[in-house]
Order: C-alpha cells, then sequence, then structure tokens
C-alpha cells in the first residue's frame, strides 16, 4: 500500500471466515469530513515472521502501549506502559468478560421503577476455561479468538490488539442463542479505581456525569404501576450514544460501545467498589404489554466493542469514543479523467468538542445548512474552514427558518457558540 505521496503504508494481509483475502493498512492523517487516496500496488512479500517491538505468546501479548495477560473470560491483566498503572480489578470478572444474569423485567415498560436483574443470578464466561488462541499476527495488529459452548448459546470472544494506535477492539458473537427466556448478556470491563472517579456518558447533543447532570427530583408521572419513584441519580442501566468514560487512580477509560444501553455498577448479588463499565447486548424478556409477546431473540447475535486508556478525563478519550463508532467508507477510485486532488477535506471545524450534527442542502433552496453543537460546556468562538466562497450566514431555528443574518462570509467563517448550544446556520453560496 502507497499514499499519494508514494510512501508505503504499513498493511498487512487477513483471511476472512469466507476465505476471501483483505488487504489491512493504516490510514491516518484522513482531512476533516474529507478524504485520502491510498494505491495498492505489487511488491515482495516480507522475509520471515513478524516481531517488530511486539512480544506475543499463546496467551500473552506487550507491545509499545500495552502488556496484556489473557486468561479465562478476557483479560485478567492489562498495563498501560505510557501511564504506568494497571487499568483492570480482575478479582470477579475479567476485561471484556461476558457476563449471563437472570432479568424479569421488560425493557421499555419498566414503569414505576428501573427492573433490576435477579440477585445471584449470574453465569460469567471467566467461569469457564476456554483455550485462546492467536488466529491473526502482523504489523498493525494481532487477534486472539477463544470459542466457549454454554447452556443458552456458544459464547466466541475476539480480542484484537493494535500496535500502530493505542486500541483494543473486542468482537463478541452469541452463535445460537436458545431463546430461553428472562435472560440478558453483558460485556464488562472491571476498572482498578478503588478510590475516587468519575463516569461521564456521551447523550444526544452533550456529555453527561453521573451524579451531577441528572435531573434533581422523582420524574412523578402516572404508569401501570403507580407513581414513578425511581430517582434520576439511581437509574441504571442508562442510554448512552458513541461511549461511556471513566477516570480515576491517574488514568482514564473509554468504551466505544455499539450497543445503545451501558451500565458502570456491578450486577452481581455484592457490588463491587470499583466500576465495572458494561454494554447491554440484549434480554429476552416479555413485552411491557399485558397481553403481548415475549422478545425470544434466538438465533445468532455479534457485537463489537472498542477500549482504550488515557490520562484523567473524559476530553482525553472523546475523540477515540467517537471515532471508533464511525469506520472509513472505502470506495475504489476509476480514473476516468477527473481532477479531484489526491487528499481533500470538504469542511474543518477549528474546536474539537464541536460537533458538525447535520449537513445537508436546504429545504427551501439550493443553499446550504449546518448544524454545530458545543459539546465542552465552555463559550466559545470556533472557525468553519470551507473549499468554497460563502456569500452569507444566516442562522436558522431547527426546521430552518431564518432568525439572523450574521456580518460573515468568504471561505472561513468564524462563528459564536454559547456553551451546551445546538446552532443551525443556512449558508448562502
Amino acid at each position: 500500500m502507497k499514499d499519494e505521496r508514494g510512501r508505503v503504508v504499513p498493511s498487512q494481509v487477513r483471511i476472512a471466515e469466507d476465505g476471501k483475502r483483505y488487504v489491512v493498512f493504516l490510514a491516518e492523517q484522513i482531512p476533516a469530513m474529507g478524504y485520502r487516496s491510498f494505491t495498492v500496488v505489487e511488491g515482495k512479500k516480507p522475509k520471515g515472521n513478524f516481531t517488530g517491538a511486539v512480544q506475543c505468546l499463546a496467551n500473552s501479548i506487550e507491545n509499545s502501549y500495552y502488556k496484556a495477560q489473557l486468561g479465562n473470560g478476557g483479560i485478567v491483566s492489562l498495563y498501560d506502559k505510557e501511564l504506568g498503572k494497571e487499568l483492570i480489578h480482575s478479582s470477579k470478572f475479567a476485561c471484556g468478560d461476558v457476563v449471563e444474569l437472570g432479568y424479569t423485567g421488560n425493557g421499555a415498560g419498566e414503569f414505576t421503577r428501573i427492573t433490576d436483574v435477579t440477585p445471584g443470578d449470574i453465569i460469567p464466561l471467566s467461569s469457564f476455561t476456554p483455550t485462546w488462541k492467536v488466529t491473526e499476527d502482523g504489523p498493525l495488529f494481532t487477534r486472539f479468538e477463544q470459542e466457549q459452548p454454554t447452556q443458552h448459546a456458544v459464547i466466541r470472544q475476539t480480542i484484537t490488539f493494535y500496535h500502530t494506535y493505542k486500541k483494543i477492539d473486542f468482537d463478541i458473537t452469541l452463535k445460537d442463542f436458545d431463546g430461553e427466556h428472562n435472560r440478558q448478556y453483558r460485556i464488562a470491563f472491571p476498572l482498578n479505581m478503588m478510590e475516587e472517579r468519575t463516569i461521564h456518558y456521551e447523550v444526544p447533543m452533550g456529555v453527561a456525569q453521573v451524579g451531577k447532570d441528572e435531573l434533581d427530583k422523582q420524574p412523578g408521572g402516572w404508569a401501570w404501576g403507580g407513581t414513578y419513584v425511581h430517582h434520576p441519580k439511581d437509574s441504571h442501566p442508562r442510554e448512552i450514544q458513541n461511549f461511556i468514560s471513566a477516570s480515576g487512580n491517574g488514568f482514564g477509560f473509554t468504551m466505544s460501545s455499539c450497543v445503545a444501553v451501558a451500565d458502570w455498577l456491578d450486577p452481581s448479588r455484592e457490588m463491587a467498589v470499583y466500576p465495572v463499565l458494561q454494554g447491554i447486548l440484549f434480554s429476552s424478556h416479555k413485552s411491557c404489554h399485558g397481553e403481548g409477546n415475549w422478545y425470544h431473540q434466538k438465533g445468532t447475535h455479534s457485537y463489537k466493542f472498542s477500549i482504550t486508556s488515557h490520562p484523567e478525563g473524559w476530553k482525553n478519550g472523546y475523540p477515540f469514543g467517537i471515532a471508533s463508532n464511525h469506520p472509513f467508507y472505502v470506495q475504489k477510485k476509476v480514473n476516468k479523467g477527473g481532477s479531484l486532488a489526491a487528499t481533500h477535506s470538504f469542511l474543518q471545524i477549528s474546536d474539537p468538542f464541536t460537533a458538525l450534527s447535520l449537513i445537508k442542502k436546504a429545504d427551501q433552496d439550493g443553499n446550504l445548512i449546518i448544524r454545530l453543537t458545543e459539546m465542552e460546556g465552555k463559550d466559545k468562538e470556533i472557525t468553519v474552514t470551507l473549499p468554497f466562497e460563502v456569500k452569507q450566514v444566516i442562522r436558522t431555528n431547527l426546521i430552518e427558518e431564518e432568525q439572523e443574518a450574521l456580518n460573515v462570509s468568504g471561505k472561513q467563517l468564524r462563528l459564536k457558540l454559547g456553551h451546551h448550544a445546538i446552532e443551525t446556520y443556512k449558508l448562502v453560496l
């Protein structure tokens, strides 16, 4: 693989389950809201096996970022070499453990309070003794896999350590779940944070902190079971967007999630004092309607999670939490004599905590609509850079009704955003 300047890009070949061969390569420095071109060329196969700075055994690995030991249920020791911290508290669960629980709630119809899991009815994957094997190894990543039959499903667990950036992937497949009622599955990441810590998670148009940002009163209102009495600060699990993050004991830990519901409290009967970040995979519960059906969830289910560690603070894991849930779109280019540059950006924002939550053609004309969301909680002035001239900027409401014409034009637009603001602009071309 070569970039647009002809420089060799690190790559490795992987063979998928269907036997097809894929070239996996490191795509770095992709322009914001843009693209970068790479070329596949014929080359020579490297001599010998890959070793580099990575030391890999049957159930352990060490690279530039982590030193990890694999055991029952997942990673039983994960040492961050940059921060000098052991990240995992594995006395109850392994890092990436898949946990089966009893659950008698009914999802959306929890009525007056969220239903807790059944006390004592918990079966972690770490209670089994499967064998790990290395399925792929190269300059970009090393992949471990194990498969364990359980009472209701076969659990396949794949852990991928990346060597060129600080990331570990967990791919979980629950094969042939038999549809047993009142079962719930979670993935667990027990963290070595025994003292004070903070938990943050992404919500629509913002980032919330557990114990600080909740509504400070009981919701009230009518439900089948009476008045909704569960205080918001006590409610868990919770809906998240892309990630949930924990900070304490001198490090931060971010879990990028493919599922919409997460928890941070140990689900077992004797709750641990340290946080256990979890993604709720699925539940086989009954409908909330009195005459409703069962959601059997029978069949095969697959999930993907990514983790990284960093200095304390959710902001240090924010880009990772978002990016890991938004893989690159790759398109094969056939050159038909066009003049597109080999690399290009269509829109850049100067502030990393201002999200571009929408870009579209205006409903009423041919101009462009963008929506910006301030995620950090600070008043700020940001610069939006475009590849074309804008004649005028008009601030609109959410349904594109014009509110205010701003004295801004050109390719670089300086805009003021209030803390937690959601602002929509029409760019007159």
